[in-house]
C-alpha cells in the first residue's frame, strides 16, 4: 500500500471585509474539512485533484461558521498547563474539581472522599499517579458508559433501537461517533463532564441509528428525545479542558 502523501501551504481569502489566512493541507482524502482552532488559526484539508477556486468557494460558503467559531474561541480560557500530578492540583471528575491527594501504598487505586481525588501508588512518580488515574476513569466509564446508554435507549425507544455496540476511547477531535456498523464511540474525556453533558452525547449518537446524517429528520429525532439538547452542547463545549493550544475542537 503506498503511502498517502500531504503537502501544506498557506493562502488567503477575504471574508466580510477582513482578509482570512487559512493553511491548506492536501493530502489523498475524498473530502474537504474546515477546522477552526482554540489560537483561531483555520485549517483546510482538501483532496489533491481539488481545484484552488473550488476550495476557495467552499471556504466563502462557511464563512458564517469560521468567524463564528474564531468569536467563541476568543472567550475561552487558556490551555491549560502540563498536568504534575502532585497533591493539591485539581482533577475534575463528573463535573467536579477533586483535589489529589498521593498516598503510599502496597497496592495501586484510586478513591475519592470529601473532595479528594486519593491516588494510592506503590512508588509515588508522577508515571505511576497518571497510569493510576488514567485507569481508574477508564474503569468508572465502563461502568457508568453503558448505564448511561441505556438510558439513552429509553429516550428514544419509539424508534425501537437495537443496542449498540459501545466502545471507549481516549478522542482528539470528537466527544463521540457512531459507525455504520452500529458501533457507538464515547470518548474517555467525557467522564470528567456532568452527566447531563454525557447523556447529551450518548443520545446524540444513538440518534445517528435512526438518521445516519445531520439532516433536519435527525436533528427532529434528537429533539425528540431531548429537547434542551442545543443548551448541554454549548456548555460542554464551553467548559472543556484545552490541553494543547493545537488542539483540535471536540465536535458531533
Amino acid at each position: 500500500m503506498l503511502k498517502a502523501q500531504s503537502s501544506l501551504i498557506t493562502r488567503q481569502i477575504e471574508l466580510s471585509g477582513n482578509l482570512l489566512e487559512y493553511n491548506l493541507l492536501r493530502s489523498r482524502r475524498r473530502t474537504i474539512q474546515i477546522i477552526v482552532f482554540p489560537n483561531q488559526t483555520v485549517e483546510v484539508r482538501a483532496p489533491i485533484q481539488v481545484s484552488i477556486s473550488h476550495i476557495q468557494k467552499v471556504v466563502e460558503e462557511k464563512k458564517g461558521w469560521i468567524l463564528k467559531k474564531r468569536e467563541q474561541f476568543k472567550k475561552y480560557p487558556l490551555p491549560a498547563s502540563p498536568r504534575k500530578y502532585i497533591s493539591g492540583e485539581k482533577h475534575r471528575y463528573l463535573g467536579k474539581q477533586y483535589e489529589l491527594t498521593i498516598l503510599k501504598s502496597s497496592r495501586n487505586f484510586v478513591s475519592i472522599s470529601e473532595g479528594n481525588l486519593n491516588v494510592h501508588v506503590k512508588i509515588p512518580k508522577k508515571t505511576a499517579i497518571k497510569s493510576a488515574i488514567d485507569n481508574w476513569y477508564l474503569q468508572t466509564a465502563k461502568t457508568l458508559f453503558p448505564e448511561r446508554l441505556e438510558y439513552g435507549l429509553n429516550l428514544l425507544k419509539k424508534h425501537n433501537l437495537e443496542p449498540p455496540l459501545l466502545k471507549i476511547r481516549k478522542m482528539k477531535s470528537r466527544w463521540g461517533s457512531c459507525s455504520g456498523k452500529d458501533i457507538i464511540t464515547l470518548n474517555l474525556e467525557l467522564i470528567k463532564y456532568p452527566v447531563e453533558y454525557i447523556d447529551y452525547v450518548v443520545v446524540h449518537e444513538l440518534s445517528h441509528l435512526v438518521e445516519h446524517n445531520h439532516s433536519k429528520r435527525f436533528y427532529k429525532v434528537l429533539s425528540g428525545a431531548m429537547p434542551d439538547w442545543k443548551e448541554r452542547q454549548q456548555a460542554l463545549n464551553k467548559n472543556r479542558e484545552l490541553k494543547d493550544a493545537k488542539q483540535e475542537p471536540p465536535f458531533l
